[in-house]
């Protein structure tokens, strides 16, 4: 399973990724490429539009939401998580932790 964890202080929001989907076999497995693409969207989106507000660390993604360019990605990024997880919730699970209450 794959477990993504979101952590919101202030205007700092955490995402870290870890795990694996499990869903199929490698090359063929829709939740990990999924999972994956919204990474990368949400890394590269936001390094494009704001690149002074996103801190990257293996697959830890660190932003900072005063930018409305990081948190207008962001916000787009969990609602495609929390939807992946709403389909295939034995695959990918979306933890809020620490004061993130909205998607």
């Amino acid at each position: 399973m794959i477990t993504v964890t979101l952590t919101r202080s202030g205007d700092t929001l955490r995402c870290e990724f870890a795990g694996h989907a499990g869903y199929a076999e490698k090359g063929k497995d829709i939740v990990c490429a999924g999972v994956s693409a919204l990474y990368y969207a949400l890394t590269e989106g936001v390094r494009r539009q704001a690149p002074a507000v996103v801190s990257v660390a293996g697959t830890s993604v660190t932003l900072d939401l005063s930018s409305a360019a990081a948190a207008a990605v962001s916000q787009a990024v969990v609602a495609g998580l929390v939807s992946i997880a709403e389909a295939y919730p034995r695959h990918l699970s979306v933890r809020r932790i620490s004061g993130y209450t909205k998607i």
